[in-house]
C-alpha cells in the first residue's frame, strides 16, 4: 500500500508536489518537516491514491502537528 502525501500554501494558488510513501509514517514525518518549514500556511493531506479521497484530511493534520505529532509504530 502507498500513501500520497499532497499539499498547499493557505492564501495562494502555490500547491505542493505530490510524494509517494511505502508508510503512512515516513509520510508523516515529511509532513513534519514542512510544517516546520512553512508553519501553519501549509494545508496537507494524505491519500492512499494519487487522486483519491483523503484519509488524514486538512484537518486532522493541522491538529496532529499541534497535538504533539504523534507516528504510527514502525512496520
Amino acid at each position: 500500500m502507498a500513501w500520497f502525501l499532497r499539499g498547499s500554501m493557505a492564501g495562494t494558488s502555490s500547491s505542493i508536489r505530490l510524494e509517494r510513501f511505502e508508510w503512512q509514517r515516513d509520510a508523516l514525518h515529511r509532513a513534519a518537516e514542512l510544517f516546520d518549514h512553512y508553519g501553519s500556511q501549509v494545508r496537507l493531506e494524505l491519500a492512499l491514491t494519487e487522486d483519491g479521497v483523503p484519509i488524514r484530511d486538512n484537518q486532522w493534520m493541522s491538529t496532529w502537528n499541534l497535538t504533539g505529532r504523534q507516528l504510527p509504530p514502525k512496520p
